[in-house]
């Protein structure tokens, strides 16, 4: 019986004493880079500059974005967003809603804003939600979105979890 390569009858058997080099495959080399760009994607921006690195009491933090509320332009030709944007706010997970609208003012999204209606697959209302805007958009722009301080409650009184989110 002939071969198909021509000078080679058929293929030697592997020495047991010789190792063959670790071979990836390549769904796993995809998969690990698809991994690694999704942490990357995954990571809030700012979060490499030495105000997020420092970690803040609430005490301290609700002061300055006090400030940075008020030293926000009302209208301008161009957007504007503010560099407390960069604030590790975790920190204020576990203050009061009641504290944040003192230091904050009134927020601009709540879900005081909404009418929940129960369907059959859900019969308990979503978590409470209320966001404050460190963004305003030019003057000429009707719609968009920004950064937004977010708070979530489950009882209404205290924040559960406060983070930056960025609306569009």
């Amino acid at each position: 019986m002939r071969s198909r390569r021509p000078g080679r009858a058929c293929a030697r058997p592997l020495k047991r004493g010789v190792r063959r080099p670790l071979v990836m495959p390549r769904r796993l080399v995809y998969l690990s880079l698809a991994l690694a760009l999704l942490a990357q994607g995954c990571a809030i921006p700012g979060s490499h500059t030495p105000d997020a690195a420092r970690t803040d009491t609430s005490q301290e933090l609700l002061p300055r974005l006090k400030q940075c509320l008020a030293d926000m332009p009302g209208k301008s030709d161009l957007g504007f967003v503010s560099p407390c944007t960069h604030l590790a706010v975790a920190s204020l997970s576990g203050s009061t809603i009641a504290q944040l609208r003192v230091s904050l003012g009134r927020p601009g999204v709540s879900s005081d804003d909404y009418v929940f209606v129960p369907n059959a697959g859900s019969p308990t209302p979503p978590p409470y939600e209320c966001r404050w805007a460190f963004y305003t958009l030019p003057a000429n722009v009707v719609l968009g979105g920004g950064p937004e301080l977010q708070c979530i409650s489950e009882d209404r009184l205290t924040c559960k979890e406060v983070r930056w989110v960025r609306t569009q």
